[in-house]
């Protein structure tokens, strides 16, 4: 949890940057995009039980994990 609140203090992407919704029909997830400057974030967020593999080379066909819980 931790790690969540200083990513969101620190990086301006999440604080300021655009949002736009990404759309994962028929699945227990909220995914989308903010983007600030050269800053460019990708959240999906799982409401599911269970993992969920989602195919999103569409929106980021490259990234890096920053975050997982």
């Amino acid at each position: 949890v931790r790690e969540h609140y200083i990513i969101n203090k620190e990086t301006a992407a999440i604080n300021r940057g655009t949002y736009i919704s990404v759309d994962v029909p028929g699945k227990d997830c909220f995914v989308y995009v903010r983007e600030y400057n050269n800053q460019r974030y990708l959240i999906a967020l799982n409401f599911a039980d269970e993992q969920i593999e989602l195919d999103l080379h569409d929106v980021a066909a490259v990234g890096q994990i920053v975050i997982s819980t």
